[in-house]
């Protein structure tokens, strides 16, 4: 779902503040790499976040279980 918006909305990233104070002053090809990179790193950091609720939520259902 976060990953959707990332990808639908370009500005749903946010950068650190010095690095959004500094984009505009590099070159368009270091700039769109480093959105990019800071983009699918959130990207990343959603995934694991879902994996490890998909994991907490598999192990109280084998608990409640009772296995």
């Amino acid at each position: 779902m976060y990953a959707l918006q990332l990808v639908l909305d370009p500005h749903a990233t946010r950068l650190p503040t010095f690095l959004s104070l500094v984009l505009p002053h590099l070159p368009k090809h270091i700039a769109a790499a480093l959105h990019n990179g800071f983009a699918y790193a959130q990207i990343g950091s959603f995934l694991i976040d879902d994996l490890a609720f998909a994991i907490f939520i598999v192990g109280v259902v084998v608990w409640a279980s009772g296995s």
